[in-house]
């Protein structure tokens, strides 16, 4: 999903399961990627604040091979309108 709500500032979301990616970017600059668990379920790392360290880490590495896809995206090739349908 792409959004543009205003002062072209992007955000754009992918939703998987439980779990979503939300980068918001305005023109050409990236302001900040994150990585949201809505049930830490499916993290499949248990539930207690003990494990918080490892939701983390796992969050962590869901982002990065996230961003490893995006940088293999050459965007000389891919046209606005099929990077918006990829993402929507």
């Amino acid at each position: 999903m792409v959004e543009r709500p205003e002062y072209n500032l992007t955000i754009s979301k992918v939703h998987f399961g439980k779990l979503t990616l939300k980068m918001y970017s305005k023109g050409e600059r990236v302001l900040r990627i994150e990585a949201i668990a809505h049930n830490t379920r499916e993290l499949h790392c248990g539930l207690m604040i003990d494990k918080f360290p490892l939701m983390i880490e796992k969050l962590s590495g869901i982002l990065e091979r996230f961003l490893e896809s995006l940088r293999c995206i050459d965007v000389t090739w891919i046209s606005d309108d099929l990077l918006e349908e990829a993402t929507g």
